[in-house]
């Protein structure tokens, strides 16, 4: 019997290499390994971002399709400009349009983000139950969109807005918080019970808790479809925070009503949050072409 030829260790390493690079190219875009090419995460922020700034400038002007818009009753002296007047002259009109708009904008965010989250699971199962509980998963992060709303209006109350008056307006802009900062992850990330297991599998139950300490806990996202949803939460409730500082100056604007600042001021530190999330990741895609030669640049 002859002898067996020895393998190539060259062609070996050179198949492996193939097949790794194949492997690569299907989780992401020119061997990126990331599950969301960085050229579509790119420009679906810009189109998040400018749906956003929609909901602030343009969504309050719906209100005068159904009714006649009343004269500023402030600061007489100083008009304010037209294109303000929509926004600052019925306040809690303006902070509900700008839900509606955020709900619809963040309901579209978090169903492409799904799609990336499943994809770097990369479980057939997974992607087969989305298929069955979309709808009911949805429903559940509205229920828990409710529930933080609920918080963040307890929360806002204590911080300093009025207790007994202007509960509209609060609960508004506790709704809008809740919106843009919890929405997403309860839909994208889906979210255990708190307390023990109320599923057949209570190993995923495990899992799902340490991913949420991982991201919010932690501050420890890893895929880009993490990022855009921790840098936006954490940076909503900043926003918010920071733009109740205007309220405090006494110059009598039609802008100070409440709780128009700190509403305008969560939106933009949701596209702040977009924006940080950009550069965190683009720089984490450099550092890693950087260090493989495979990943080629887009």
């Amino acid at each position: 019997m002859g002898k067996k030829k020895a393998a190539n260790p060259s062609a070996s390493n050179a198949a492996n290499t193939t097949i790794s690079s194949a492997n690569d190219v299907k989780r992401g875009v020119k061997g990126d390994p990331d599950p969301a090419p960085l050229g579509q995460y790119l420009s679906m922020v810009g189109t998040h971002t400018l749906f956003l700034l929609f909901c602030i400038v343009f969504m309050p002007r719906s209100t005068f399709f159904f009714m006649e818009m009343p004269h500023q009753a402030s600061s007489q002296d100083r008009p304010q400009a037209e294109w303000m007047a929509p926004i600052t002259v019925l306040p809690s009109w303006s902070v509900a349009w700008m839900c509606a708009g955020a709900a619809a904008v963040q309901m579209s965010w978090a169903r492409k983000i799904r799609t990336w989250i499943l994809e770097d699971e990369g479980n057939a199962e997974a992607k087969a139950e989305e298929a069955k509980r979309g709808m009911k998963d949805t429903w559940r992060a509205c229920g828990a969109t409710l529930l933080g709303a609920g918080v963040f209006h307890v929360v806002i109350v204590i911080l300093g807005a009025p207790f007994a008056t202007h509960i509209q307006h609060t609960f508004l802009l506790a709704l809008l918080i809740s919106i843009l900062s919890i929405y997403a992850p309860a839909r994208c990330l889906t979210y255990p019970p708190l307390f023990g297991s109320q599923s057949d599998n209570p190993q995923k139950d495990a899992v799902l808790r340490a991913k949420w300490s991982r991201i919010f806990v932690h501050f420890s996202p890893k895929t880009r479809a993490e990022r855009a949803l921790f840098h936006p939460a954490i940076l909503v409730v900043f926003g918010a925070w920071c733009g109740a500082y205007p309220l405090a100056l006494d110059w009598d604007r039609p802008w100070q009503a409440w709780p128009l600042t700190p509403a305008v001021g969560a939106i933009l530190g949701h596209v702040l949050g977009d924006l940080n999330s950009v550069l965190v990741s683009t720089v984490y895609y450099l550092g890693r072409t950087l260090e493989d030669p495979r990943i080629k640049r887009c």
